[in-house]
């Protein structure tokens, strides 16, 4: 798996994430940065005042379009991680305000992939998760810690674990990734279920 994280930011804040994440992670943690190839067991996070799609197993960012209020920048991600990876994509919706994501959800639901959203007890923020769940597009409500462990199973899955084993001899890659630290209030936690094969993500 690949994981992708985006979050609400102002648009002259700094996001200091990437930073963060990289102290407590196993897997190597970056801000993206256009044009960057995805990695199985890496982790990908957006940059400030950037919209982020993905495509031909690379991330690709734009500005951020002034016209957009709300801006939905996790919408247009998962919107375009449904188009690429299709069954294969996994989207996580967590807490935060508004609605962003529910229509992304919908895209990969729609696509065949898997959807989690964060539940209600373990919410700061319940806008977002419940705005998806109540959109019908959500597979699986759990909290943050419950939603790591599912990914950790899926990951396990003899199928999936096959196509993982053959993309970490690939890129040399050994860690296994813990997926609990790598959950966070207030974050979208989006993976790239399909492992690299012959050039896709």
């Amino acid at each position: 798996m690949a994981f992708v994280l985006v979050q609400h930011l102002d648009p002259s804040h700094k996001s200091k994430l990437a930073d963060l994440l990289a102290h407590n992670a196993r897997m190597p943690v970056v801000e993206a940065t256009s044009g960057v190839e995805v990695l199985p067991d890496h982790v990908y996070v957006i940059p400030e005042n950037t919209s982020m799609t993905v495509a031909e197993g690379r991330l690709w960012l734009a500005p951020r379009q002034d016209d957009q209020h709300p801006p939905l920048p996790i919408d247009t991600f998962l919107r375009s991680l449904a188009e690429h990876q299709q069954n294969r994509a996994i989207g996580v919706v967590l807490s935060g305000t508004g609605s962003d994501g529910t229509q992304g959800l919908e895209a990969i639901k729609g696509e065949g992939g898997i959807t989690f959203a964060q539940d209600e007890c373990s919410s700061k923020y319940y806008g977002m998760p419940g705005s998806a769940i109540a959109s019908g597009s959500v597979d699986f409500v759990l909290s943050a810690r419950e939603i790591a462990d599912e990914l950790a199973r899926l990951a396990r899955h003899p199928f999936v674990g096959g196509m993982l084993k053959s993309a970490r001899q690939k890129s040399g890659m050994e860690a296994e990734p813990e997926l609990e630290q790598l959950m966070g209030e207030g974050w979208i936690f989006l993976s790239i279920r399909s492992p690299r094969s012959s050039g896709e993500s």
